[in-house]
C-alpha cells in the first residue's frame, strides 16, 4: 500500500517520474482525488474521508468518486454509509459495475441473498470485473 501512496504522490506529467496512465487512467488527474487515494492507501481514514468529501463537492456528478468513497467506508466497517454512497453512484450512473459490486459486498457481509444477484449483475455490466467473480466464488462456498 505504501508503494501505491508513493505512486499517487508523483505528478501526472511534466517530469521523468510520472504516474503510469494505464494504472489509473485520467481518474487521478484531480489533485483532491489523488490525495484521497493516497490517504486511503496509507490507512489514514479521516484524511481520506475529508479528501473524498472535498472531491465530491467539486465533482458532484462523478459516480466513480462515490464508489471509491463507499469502498473506504466498507473497509472501515461502516456498511450503512458505504451502501448510501453506492446507491448515490447508481443514481448518477445506473450501469456502474463498481457501485453494484459495492452493494453486493455490503449484502454479503450480512449473508443477504441479494449478494449473489448483485454480484452477477456487476459481472454482467463489466465482464472483466475480477472482484465480482471472486465474490461469486466466495458466496458459492
Amino acid at each position: 500500500m505504501r508503494f501505491l501512496a508513493l505512486l499517487l504522490a508523483l505528478p501526472i506529467s511534466g517530469t521523468g517520474y510520472e504516474i503510469p496512465k494505464f494504472l489509473f487512467g485520467d481518474f487521478v488527474a484531480c489533485p483532491r482525488i489523488r490525495v484521497a487515494l493516497a490517504a486511503q492507501a496509507t490507512q489514514s481514514a479521516q484524511a481520506a474521508n475529508d479528501a473524498f468529501r472535498a472531491a465530491v463537492a467539486r465533482q458532484p456528478k462523478n459516480a466513480e468518486l462515490r464508489v471509491r468513497w463507499g469502498r473506504l467506508f466498507l473497509e472501515r466497517s461502516q456498511p450503512g454509509d458505504a451502501e448510501t454512497l453506492f446507491e448515490e453512484a447508481l443514481e448518477i450512473d445506473p450501469k456502474n459495475a463498481g457501485a453494484v459490486l459495492g452493494l453486493a459486498l455490503v449484502a454479503s457481509e450480512t449473508f443477504d441473498r441479494k449478494a449473489v444477484e448483485l454480484a452477477e449483475k456487476a459481472v454482467q455490466l463489466d465482464p472483466k470485473l475480477v472482484e465480482g467473480y471472486e465474490l461469486l466464488a466466495k458466496l458459492a462456498l
